[in-house]
C-alpha cells in the first residue's frame, strides 16, 4: 500500500502529456501565480490511488484567473469552450488538442470558493524536479461533497480520502468549512462507517456526535469491507493490502 505523500504518480504520466503540464507549471511559477494541484493528482498524493486522466486541475484565486488565461494562450493552449461548452464563471479549460489544463477558482454552485486559506494550507511536493503545492485533503473533501449528480458523483473519491487520511484530517477545519452543509459530511460518514467500521473508529468521537451519528465500533470480522461487495466487486480503496477478500473478488 502506498503511503500518503506519494508522488510517484507523476512518473506514470506519458512524456508527451507531461511536457504540456510541465510547461504550464513552470510558467505559472515564473509568473508567481499562487496555485495548488487538485483533481486526480491531489487524490493520488493523499491516498496513493492513481486514476489516469487526460487533464490536470489546478486551484487558483479568483483574482488570478485572467493571468492564467493569458499564460495558457502564451504557451499555445486554447479554450475548449467552442468545442465543449462549459460555464466560465467558475473554471477555465484550455487544451493543445489532446491534453487539458483546468484552472478552478470556485465550485459550480459557488458554495466552496477557493480562498487564500485553501492555498496556504496546501503542502509542497517534489514532482520531477519541481516543487509544486498540492491541495489539502480537507479542501478536496469539501469540494467533492457537492459533486453528486446523475452523470457524476465524487463521493467514492471521498470514501478513499477517509480510508487513507481520516486519522490525520483537521476535522474541526472541515466542519467549519461546511457550516450548515455539514449534513452532507454526515451522509458520507454514515456510508463509510458501514463499509469500513474499523477506519471509521479512527475519526474523533466528537465528529460523530456533532453530526448526530453513532460512533462506529471496531469489528472482530476478518474483512470488514464485506459490505463494499454489495455495492461493487471492484476495489473501493485502490492498492489495498495483499490478501484482502475484496481484492481477491476482482
Amino acid at each position: 500500500m502506498r503511503s500518503r505523500g506519494w508522488t510517484g504518480w507523476a512518473d506514470l504520466i506519458p512524456p508527451e502529456r507531461w511536457s504540456v503540464y510541465q510547461r504550464f507549471l513552470q510558467n505559472a511559477i515564473l509568473r508567481r501565480i499562487t496555485f495548488a494541484l487538485g483533481g486526480a493528482c491531489a487524490t493520488a498524493t493523499h491516498t496513493g490511488c492513481w486514476r489516469d486522466t487526460n487533464d490536470m486541475d489546478i486551484y487558483i484565486l479568483p483574482a488570478d484567473r485572467e493571468r492564467v488565461v493569458e499564460l495558457t494562450e502564451q504557451i499555445g493552449l486554447k479554450d475548449i469552450h467552442g468545442q465543449y461548452p462549459y460555464e466560465h464563471d467558475w473554471t477555465y479549460r484550455a487544451t493543445d488538442g489532446n491534453v487539458i489544463v483546468e484552472a478552478i477558482w470556485c465550485m459550480r454552485n459557488h458554495r466552496a470558493d477557493v480562498d487564500p486559506e485553501w492555498l496556504e494550507r496546501s503542502t509542497e511536493a517534489d514532482l520531477r524536479a519541481m516543487k509544486i503545492r498540492i491541495a489539502p485533503p480537507e479542501e478536496m473533501i469539501w469540494a467533492k461533497l457537492y459533486v453528486l449528480m446523475r452523470e457524476r458523483c465524487d463521493w467514492p473519491d471521498i470514501l478513499n480520502y477517509l480510508y487513507y487520511c481520516a486519522a490525520g484530517l483537521d476535522w474541526q477545519h472541515l466542519v467549519d468549512r461546511l457550516g450548515e452543509d455539514a449534513p452532507l459530511l454526515g451522509a458520507v460518514l454514515s456510508v463509510f462507517s458501514w463499509i469500513s467500521p474499523d477506519r471509521g473508529a479512527t475519526i474523533p468521537e466528537w465528529v460523530w456526535q456533532k453530526l448526530g451519528l453513532r460512533v462506529p465500533q471496531i469489528t472482530l470480522v476478518d474483512d470488514n469491507l464485506r459490505h463494499a461487495l454489495l455495492l461493487s466487486t471492484r476495489n473501493w480503496y485502490g492498492p489495498m493490502s495483499e490478501g484482502s477478500r475484496l481484492e481477491k473478488s476482482r
